[in-house]
């Protein structure tokens, strides 16, 4: 599930020591709710959000690959929103449609919020997971 927003695009590859990994998977594994980083005497705190990025990043390294970070736009088209989900745009309008996924229409074109989509995937993600 990729969706190439923006087209600026940073890739992170592995370490070369692919030692810590372990600690720092343990270490948000057991913190899932949040962490405090460290530096000196300044303290900062990592969100549940940032936690769990940092676990997929580990994740996806730990398999000897690169992870791409891009920037996604707040507002998104039906063609974007249907990539992100993984379904056809007229699926997503279905959807829409129905009400499912809140959208805007500001003027000839829908627009949906990536925190809609999200939303979306995670209940569908829940529904399946319930279903199961």
């Amino acid at each position: 599930m990729a969706v190439t927003v923006d087209a600026a695009q940073h890739v992170v590859l592995p370490p070369h020591d692919m030692g810590g990994l372990q600690d720092l998977d343990s270490l948000l594994t057991a913190h899932p709710d949040g962490l405090m980083l460290s530096a000196g005497d300044h303290s900062v705190p990592l969100t549940t959000e940032t936690v769990q990025t940092l676990r997929t990043a580990v994740s996806i390294w730990s398999e000897q690959m690169g992870v791409a970070l891009s920037g996604v736009t707040a507002r998104l088209t039906t063609s974007e929103a249907a990539v992100l989900l993984g379904i056809s745009r007229p699926t997503l309008v279905r959807l829409l449609d129905e009400g499912q996924i809140a959208y805007e229409r500001p003027r000839k074109h829908r627009l949906v919020l990536l925190e809609d989509v999200m939303r979306y995937q995670a209940q569908m993600r829940n529904a399946a997971v319930v279903g199961a």
